[in-house]
């Protein structure tokens, strides 16, 4: 099979999805909740934004998907040259997937994660946090090793001799077995597991006190990456119960060989975040019975052991719950907040950890945001109101991609945007959410020192930004406002008790 020369998108992919999402994103509406250094974050009271939140600076994260590339010394820089706000890095799209790594049983290529890993997120310079994705499972662990491509047993169009249901991701070929389960765990989830174990095994020895989360599998939700339950091929029946198993394997593995490591949820949608979604299935409404497990780590020798459980559901697999929160349109930042309420509805039937990631954010590609001003709106816009949500928190954000072709932030406006916006937020308090309106949205709150400000946006001249961006003079929040910042970082004085306010976020103070 031939193999793209870069990395898969994981996002282009989720445009399939859209589609499932939208009876659920309307629903959004209707189901509205209540009411570099890393701290506990207050949680406020009034989901959506209500009430209070503090703004840490974990809150700024990025996916990477050329970083091993990178020389030492290398740090992630906006368009002012300045080292970015970057406080975490998530490993996905980026050629240190499982498959990557473990080319045959037992045998690893571990340069690229070692490059980035100690070398690169260890920079003292711009120090990251390390998030692993697990995903793409390797063909020869495949439960389709052995057979032809095409074949019955692979997801994929039948007329074209896959067995049915949509293809693994990227859908070009290469990546064919990705999305399958492995071959030594059965639809009930029994079996040995022995080849995840191993991997993981070897994975989270070998970066002990250096890879702080680890995911359980990447948008487990969607047939691209984990294929689905119902439908053809019959490859695919039981995959939530195998992923069950899988990921209560990694969760003893994981807190045996580093106790000091989180492990995330599979990353999931707003489109499976509603009762009898994917997610709830996987949480609370599915079971397997694991058998006791043991398994010696390769680097220091230690032998992890675990018991027996009758009854592991998804939610004993997981310290922290993490979603992917695009809306729909991808091209409207806002439509975060209903697939936020959404999720967050999920969180409380299932009684899910409050401690909540959202390690893929971002547009999807040229089309959703064409031009320099878009693409600075909207970045700030997504960060902005992932800060404002407090109940729960959204304690990280993690940007797709700080350095790829989709949402590139290196080097460009949309970083420097990213940096403005981080210095605006973090240390302060969000006092009231983000409320609109119309079309204007104010975000107010303190300074860490405790100095009053408001971010004001109007979404209503968003299609000025296809040109040059039309700002139309708002009265000012408070008198005692004389300054307004724009995501250039260039301070302007206010005249007349007004500020120009367009579709790109500025500060008033």
């Amino acid at each position: 099979m031939s193999k793209s020369p870069f990395p898969e998108s994981s996002s282009n992919t989720f445009l399939k999805f859209l589609g499932l999402g939208l009876p659920l994103l309307v629903l959004a509406g209707l189901i509205a909740c209540g009411g570099s250094s890393v701290t506990h974050l207050s949680s406020g009271g009034g989901g959506g934004g209500g009430g209070s939140r503090t703004v840490n600076d974990m809150l700024f994260a990025a996916d990477f998907n050329r970083i091993s590339g990178n020389s030492t010394g290398w740090c992630p820089t906006d368009s002012a040259g300045k080292v970015a706000a970057v406080t975490t890095l998530r490993i996905w799209d980026s050629g240190m997937k499982w498959a990557n790594i473990e080319t045959a049983p037992g045998v690893y290529d571990w340069s690229k994660l070692d490059q980035t890993v100690t070398v690169l997120a260890a920079n003292t310079h711009c120090e990251m946090s390390v998030i692993y994705t697990l995903g793409n499972t390797p063909i020869w662990a495949s439960a389709c090793s052995g057979q032809p491509d095409p074949s019955p047993c692979l997801p994929g169009p039948t007329a074209s001799g896959f067995g049915g249901g949509e293809q693994c991701a990227p859908g070009d070929g290469s990546l064919d077995f990705s999305c399958t389960p492995p071959s030594d765990v059965a639809s009930d989830g029994s079996g040995t597991d022995l080849q995840f174990q191993t991997f993981i095994a070897a994975l989270a020895d070998r970066y002990a006190g250096k890879i702080a989360y680890y995911e359980v599998w990447n948008e487990a939700d969607s047939p691209n990456f984990w294929c689905p339950d119902s439908g053809s091929p019959a490859t695919c029946a039981g995959s939530i119960p195998r992923m069950i198993r899988m990921g209560w394997d990694l969760y003893n593995i994981v807190h045996c060989a580093d106790p000091k490591a989180s492990v995330l949820s599979p990353s999931f949608h707003g489109f499976s975040s509603g009762q009898g979604g994917w997610m709830n299935l996987y949480s609370t409404q599915t079971s397997v019975s694991a058998p006791a497990g043991s398994i010696t780590l390769p680097t220091s020798g230690r032998t992890c052991s675990w018991g027996a459980n009758s009854n592991v559901i998804g939610k004993n697999t997981f310290d922290i719950t993490n979603f992917h929160g695009r809306g729909s349109p991808t091209s409207d930042p806002t439509g975060f907040l209903g697939v936020y309420n959404v999720a967050v509805g999920e969180i409380q039937r299932d009684n899910l950890p409050t401690k909540f990631f959202d390690d893929e954010n971002g547009y999807i590609g040229s089309a959703d945001a064409p031009t320099v001003d878009l693409q600075a709106a909207f970045v700030s816009i997504s960060y902005v109101l992932r800060a404002s949500v407090n109940n729960p928190p959204i304690l990280l954000s993690g940007w797709y991609a700080w350095d790829s072709g989709q949402g590139q932030l290196q080097g460009t406006k949309a970083g420097l945007a990213y940096d403005i916006t981080a210095t605006w937020l973090s240390g302060s308090t969000l006092t009231n959410g983000c409320p609109s309106v119309g079309a204007i949205y104010s975000c107010s709150g303190t300074t860490s020192a405790g100095k009053p400000f408001t971010i004001m946006w109007d979404m209503s001249l968003k299609s000025t930004c296809d040109t040059s961006c039309t700002t139309l003079n708002q009265p000012v929040p408070s008198n005692a406002y004389t300054t307004w910042t724009d995501l250039d970082g260039t301070q302007h004085s206010i005249s007349a008790s007004a500020a120009p306010v367009g579709y790109k976020p500025i500060l008033l103070e």
